[in-house]
């Protein structure tokens, strides 16, 4: 039985953001605006540093099988287009809301 990650977190008091629940204890944090869409798929915590196995971001993946594709929230956020960098300005993966998201 897949245990539902959408119970296993409380949300922040400020209302401008809303936290969502990823693998591995992880929480990634949004803009209210973007959640609901956000929400509507499950998210995994994925190490992607390997001088650092604690630095994390969140994906989910599409494709089934056969074809995987990764995705990744704060590429879903900015609608980046494929092969521009986007950057997360303080560092932290988990962080994905627009004031911390500029164009690389």
């Amino acid at each position: 039985m897949k245990r539902n990650l959408r119970e296993q977190v409380a949300q922040p008091p400020d209302d401008s953001i809303r936290y969502i629940a990823l693998t591995k204890g992880q929480v990634a944090i949004v803009d209210a605006a973007d959640y609901e869409e956000l929400n509507k798929h499950l998210w995994r915590a994925s190490a992607y540093s390997s001088s650092n196995p604690l630095r994390y971001r969140a994906v989910r993946m599409t494709g089934g099988r056969r074809q995987p594709t990764m995705v990744y929230m704060h590429r879903v956020i900015l609608n980046a287009p494929a092969g521009l960098e986007v950057d997360h300005i303080n560092g932290d993966g988990l962080d994905n809301r627009h004031c911390l998201r500029p164009w690389a």
